[in-house]
């Protein structure tokens, strides 16, 4: 009895301690390199935080950024943070300084309040100097410009390179003669309009993993991967014979419009991380306004591309944005100065009509970094005040 019960303790005792034995050898030989491996994984965790700088409301003289573009950055795996374009620039210079990479969303000009056009393209275009200053100072700071914001990128550039740093717009007639003097734009029939596209860079970083998939859909396939909703193209022929563009830009893919009319769809910098897209990948997954009105105005059979390919090919180009923004840095002290300044503090809008139908309102620019520390924390809250009250009822 006594060799029956020492040899049951024995068995049992080996069934416990056995595994966790095994378990701490295979734990330890796994932890060779603790601190690389924690080094992985933070920035593996990392979440940059991108800026979007809003533009005119169409109809008034409201500051907004649509919910398409901040969902789309939100995708790729960043968290935003709006600029009011009329932020002084010290106030704008000390976000940039703490932020991870910008975005210049699309807009329509020619149907803002004229009077508010110089004031955004001013802002945009210090910002673009900053991202230069910092990219040659060894920070990788990455700018994206998606249809207005293409654009903008090749009229900065061109300005840049021809030393025109300390030009400042007066009126918004400046800003249309910058456009036309340095790139003539030409009119395109593609509002509304869903295509393809030619990739022309196997390197390019916005479509890295997604170019044998995009091959694949040919200009004439009937079905379309990408949206377009522009009435003005940059000439693909005209800005390879453009000696400003070729210093600054290479041409990442090219698309046609209804007409069969070649023009530009994306591009990159050639020595800086800028991306220019005429496309709109925000569209694909998170444009909430219903287009039919819209389609049969132009009397073109178009929409917005849903498939799983298109979803998954402009989904990469928000990834790839995202992953251009981890290379930087910049950090926030703390999440207490950055999580009351984020996007989801704002209230999100809704209005019929327009090429923006949900929106997010930036009231204002705020005077000081502080301030607008203040007044968002007050906003929430009172917002959480109204919650607690309403559920103690």
């Amino acid at each position: 009895m006594k060799i029956r019960l020492l040899l049951t303790l024995f068995i049992i005792n080996l069934i416990i301690f056995l595994p966790h034995a095994v378990f701490q050898s295979d734990y330890q030989s796994l932890s060779l390199n603790p601190s690389s491996e924690l080094e992985e994984i933070i920035e593996d965790n990392f979440k940059p935080i991108i800026a979007i700088v809003s533009i005119p409301h169409k109809k008034n003289k409201k500051s907004v950024i649509s919910t398409d573009i901040v969902r789309f950055i939100e995708e790729g795996g960043a968290r935003v943070l709006p600029i009011h374009y009329k932020t002084p620039w010290k106030i704008v210079q000390t976000i940039l300084n703490q932020i991870n990479g910008v975005v210049f969303q699309g807009g329509g000009p020619k149907h803002w309040p004229q009077t508010e056009i110089p004031q955004h393209f001013n802002l945009q275009w210090e910002i673009f100097k900053y991202a230069i200053k910092a990219n040659e100072n060894g920070t990788h700071f990455p700018i994206l410009g998606v249809c207005l914001g293409f654009q903008r990128l090749l009229e900065f550039s061109a300005l840049w390179y021809t030393g025109q740093e300390d030009l400042r717009v007066e009126i918004s007639d400046d800003v249309y003669n910058i456009r036309n003097t340095y790139f003539g734009v030409s009119k395109v029939d593609s509002q509304y309009h869903a295509a393809n596209m030619n990739i022309l860079l196997n390197t390019s970083v916005l479509f890295n993993s997604s170019l044998e998939m995009i091959e694949r859909f040919a200009m004439n396939n009937s079905k379309k991967l990408f949206f377009l909703n522009n009435q003005f193209g940059m000439d693909e022929m005209e800005l390879n014979n453009n000696d400003l563009f070729n210093k600054s830009w290479k041409v990442a893919a090219k698309t046609q419009d209804y007409e069969g009319k070649w023009f530009v769809g994306a591009v990159e910098h050639v020595k800086y991380p800028f991306f220019g897209v005429q496309i709109h990948p925000e569209k694909i997954q998170f444009d909430s306004n219903d287009h039919m009105r819209k389609i049969t105005e132009t009397n073109h059979i178009s929409y917005i591309p849903c498939s799983a390919e298109s979803i998954l090919v402009n989904s990469r180009i928000a990834i790839n944005f995202v992953l251009e923004c981890k290379k930087n840095y910049n950090r926030f002290k703390d999440s207490k100065d950055y999580e009351p300044k984020l996007i989801d503090n704002y209230k999100t809008y809704i209005h019929s009509g327009g090429d923006i139908s949900s929106y997010y309102g930036i009231e204002r620019g705020f005077k000081d970094f502080d301030e607008m520390h203040t007044a968002l924390s007050q906003i929430t809250s009172k917002t959480y005040f109204k919650m607690k009250k309403k559920v103690r009822q």
